[in-house]
């Protein structure tokens, strides 16, 4: 019994490879991974204008695709808030990214994988600290994005955060990476939410790789992306 929900945990790449929806997927990551090949970007991150956009779905299955691909990936949670990326892929969640910023943990005790998906590393929220803003903002952030960065166990670095519009975890990020990607969902978010997550991003020099559409359709494509 536990196996099978296990596997129901899995991305959506991993579970139906052949689905529309995977290709979907394959298609982001051959996007990204172009985008970060010809700029010289290593860490990305994902962000939306609102909650449930489909944002930690989209960068769970993107970072499984990529790893699947051979390169190196490490998958960041950094929604300290209402962390997901732990329950998506069925792992514990006692020790993570709020435990290394707070506790001094050293980073290769939070370090997570999954059999099913090689290559793909995860460092998960960790517990969901009083003070989430304080963390993120702190210097010891700044060490462990530098620290990933110029590590040489990773290719691409993938980092899940907050709405944009919710809370200012994401932008104070963002000054922090190479690139971000912004994920909408289709007869949800708002023109207007879009574009004010796009100033807010370029407020801090983001580079925005460009925007997913999740959800249209499916008489339209199921996603878009474009820079």
């Amino acid at each position: 019994m536990r196996k099978t929900k296990q596997k129901q945990l899995l991305p959506e790449v991993i579970i139906r490879p052949t689905s529309s929806v995977s290709e979907q997927y394959r298609t982001i990551s051959a996007n990204i991974s172009f985008s970060m090949k010809d700029k010289k970007f290593k860490t990305i991150l994902v962000t939306s204008p609102e909650a449930s956009a489909g944002k930690s779905t989209t960068i769970t299955n993107v970072a499984a695709i990529l790893a699947s691909q051979g390169k190196k990936v490490l998958l960041l949670d950094c929604d300290l808030r209402k962390p997901s990326i732990h329950r998506k892929l069925n792992i514990p969640n006692n020790k993570g990214l709020s435990n290394i910023i707070a506790n001094d943990v050293p980073i290769d005790e939070c370090i997570q994988i999954k059999d099913q998906i090689p290559n793909l590393s995860i460092i998960t929220s960790g517990p969901i600290p009083t003070n989430p803003s304080n963390l993120i903002t702190s210097d010891k952030m700044d060490v462990i994005i530098k620290e990933l960065k110029d590590s040489e166990l990773f290719d691409i670095i993938m980092i899940d955060t907050p709405p944009t519009l919710v809370v200012s975890d994401s932008q104070t990020l963002a000054s922090k990476v190479d690139a971000s990607v912004i994920i909408t969902k289709y007869n949800q978010t708002k023109k207007e939410e879009l574009n004010l997550t796009i100033k807010a991003l370029s407020n801090v020099k983001s580079n925005i790789l460009g925007c997913i559409i999740n959800e249209q359709p499916v008489s339209e494509h199921d996603y878009y992306y474009g820079a």
